[in-house]
Order: structure tokens, then sequence, then C-alpha cells
């Protein structure tokens, strides 16, 4: 199961966008797993809001099974909330739609293994 670990709003390295890194954690992944989610990394772009980019780094410890990832998507920040009462809840709907993306591409590759066996 993903888990969520923390955030932060990286120092700007843009004038015109805001970075967001959001990191995850998930256990129990055996090497198939991994290479198959890393390698769909990369269509979480088509994912999200087509104003945002997006870059990642994995590390994956085969011998504990755990997956990390470091997500960073970088916001334009006039889309960014000004208000710092509302910028908890837009990371929020990031972290949310990582979450459903890759739970989205586990049932996947679940369902891919199933049609294999």
């Amino acid at each position: 199961m993903l888990k969520f670990i923390n955030f932060k709003i990286l120092h700007k390295k843009n004038l015109f966008s805001t970075d967001i890194l959001l990191n995850f954690e998930e256990k129990d992944i055996n090497k198939a797993k991994f290479i198959f989610i890393n390698s769909r990394l990369d269509n979480y772009n088509l994912y999200t809001c087509t104003e945002y980019s997006m870059t990642y780094e994995t590390n994956y410890d085969e011998f504990k099974k755990i997956l990390s990832m470091a997500i960073i998507i970088t916001v334009p920040d006039y889309l960014l909330p000004k208000d710092p009462d509302k910028l908890t809840p837009f990371i929020m709907i990031l972290i949310g739609n990582f979450q459903q993306f890759h739970q989205r591409t586990i049932l996947f590759f679940n369902n891919k293994k199933e049609i294999i066996n």
C-alpha cells in the first residue's frame, strides 16, 4: 500500500512557477512490480493538469522490497492559491491524484499478471 511521507515546497528556481515535492513509500514491492511502476511514472504527466509538469526519482531497495518515490510537480504560480489556507487543500488534491494514479497502475499490473498466468 502506498504511503504518503511528506511534502515540501522547494526554493524557487523559476520566477513563474513553484515546485512541490511529494514523497511516497511502498513496501512489499518485488522487482517486476518496481520495473512496471517505474516505467509507468512518465504517464503521470498525461494524468495531471496539462499546465503542470512533473519529474520524479525512484529508489528501490530490493532486499527490503521498499520503493521510495519523490515526485516533483511544477505548478505555474497563477494556478497556485495565494491564500495560505487554500494551499494545503490544493496540495492534498495533488497527493490524492498521485495516489489514485498509483492505485490504477497497481490494478493494471495485477490484471496484466492475471492474464499472463
